[in-house]
């Protein structure tokens, strides 16, 4: 049986209480701005805001980013997971909406080779459904959850009117991420 490796990533979102996370597999060789549109399709994010990837004191991003004030970051366009994460190197940040501040830790679980035909990216589990966009960051998020879960609230109406129709904090369909994620990464006709 033909194999490829694959990376297993557990990406945590700081702050939230009860955790939100996703358990992925990817590919080592993908990019970092690969990888940024993973993280948007599994936490359901819709890439409005600008987002930056960090390992010590170097930031990844896009060319638009001024790099905090020290020029340009490393342009994550040509930068392979594999070159930043490694056993060495196993965790790294990835910061969305520097409004709202959405960090998530990215950790490199393991290593390990699939089947050369599994579809990568693939979620491989995950807990409760990623934060709206423009919600406050994990305070703003962590009231609007609250205030979902009490109809009595005065704001309750508001807040209903503006969440998506059904949507549910706690909810987590893997298949459903999956589903996403497929249509997003569709297979490639290899030559």
């Amino acid at each position: 049986m033909a194999t490829r490796t694959a990376y297993q990533l557990k990406l945590s979102l700081n702050d939230m209480n009860p955790p939100i996370w996703r358990r992925l597999l990817v590919d080592p060789r993908a990019t970092l701005s690969h990888l940024h549109r993973v993280i948007q399709v599994t936490m359901d994010w819709m890439g409005y805001h600008l987002h930056e990837f960090q390992l010590g004191d170097v930031i990844y991003g896009p060319q638009c980013l001024n790099g905090g004030g020290f020029g340009p970051p490393a342009r994550s366009e040509l930068t392979r997971i594999s070159t930043i994460l490694t056993r060495e190197s196993p965790r790294m940040r990835y910061e969305y909406d520097f409004g709202d501040g959405w960090e998530v830790l990215i950790r490199l679980e393991r290593e390990l080779e699939v089947n050369r035909n599994t579809r990568l990216p693939k979620c491989m589990g995950g807990a409760r459904h990623g934060p709206l966009e423009d919600s406050g960051g994990p305070n703003g998020y962590q009231e609007l959850v609250t205030t979902l879960k009490e109809p009595n609230n005065r704001d309750y109406k508001d807040v209903r009117e503006w969440a998506p129709v059904g949507f549910d904090p706690d909810d987590f369909e893997i298949k459903d991420v999956n589903s996403k994620l497929r249509d997003e990464f569709p297979l490639r006709k290899r030559v």
